[in-house]
């Protein structure tokens, strides 16, 4: 059974998402952290299907949408907000399950969160991140070039049609805040808590932070911002078995 709610409070209610156990309940709690913008929804169906499977075999599972994203409330105003967001869940999370350890399984630019969270976490368990991003103004800045030649491409667009994408980012809202934060985010000097893994379907940039990590061959075409929908099953089960091994 799987219960969705909205997580209330001072700031922007959250919609979460809550996968309970199967019958052999373990004391840990696996918090799913989704990509940025359009790589969210190509990975939305494939990560909940990861949660039941998780669920299944006994772990708690809460997956959440950051404000102003997919069924949340508010605007996305920064990194800074979209962390405390994960403060929130985890929080609740805990409460909910009744379970102190938190597992993560981090998706993307959603790397770019751990830092500033991990400075006040405890009792953080295996930290799993798919094809992490650890520098945002590389990553963001392919998206801006990919909203340059779709508004090149698109020459029937006005001026004041150009002018009203200016602050969107391939039809997702991107605010002057959260694009000073991403560009500026830099964590290639991260050291990783223990127990973390980066699964790659890439070769990692020379600068990635030295930690465990594991190759896995699957086209995900971070970088064609294709609208497709993932369903990286190899991904998957290599996310699985690194969160569920004794």
């Amino acid at each position: 059974m799987i219960e969705a709610f909205f997580l209330n409070g001072d700031d922007p209610d959250l919609f979460v998402t809550y996968h309970p156990p199967g019958d052999a309940m373990v004391d840990q709690i696996t918090i799913v952290c989704a990509p940025f913008f359009g790589e969210c929804q190509r990975t939305q169906l494939c990560l909940r299907e990861l949660s039941i499977s998780l669920a299944t075999a006994g772990q708690h599972v809460v997956r959440f949408d950051y404000r102003g994203t997919g069924d949340s409330f508010g605007e996305p105003e920064s990194l800074s907000a979209w962390s405390n967001d994960l403060r929130r869940v985890v929080s609740e999370a805990r409460e909910l399950s009744g379970c102190q350890t938190v597992n993560l399984v981090v998706v993307r630019a959603a790397a770019l969160l751990l830092s500033r969270w991990l400075e006040d976490a405890d009792a953080v368990g295996k930290i799993v991140l798919w094809d992490p991003i650890w520098q945002g103004k590389p990553y963001i800045d392919t998206y801006i070039q990919h909203r340059k030649m779709s508004n090149f491409r698109n020459r029937w667009l006005t001026n004041t049609d150009r002018k009203s994408v200016a602050g969107e980012l391939l039809g997702f809202p991107f605010p002057e805040a959260l694009a000073r934060e991403l560009e500026s985010a830099d964590i290639t000097g991260w050291t990783a808590p223990a127990h973390t893994v980066a699964i790659y379907t890439e070769p990692p940039p020379a600068d990635a932070p030295q930690l465990n990590s594991r190759q896995v061959r699957f086209g995900c075409n971070w970088h064609q911002f294709s609208d497709d929908i993932l369903m990286p099953g190899p991904v998957l089960e290599e996310i699985r078995q690194c969160l569920l091994a004794a």
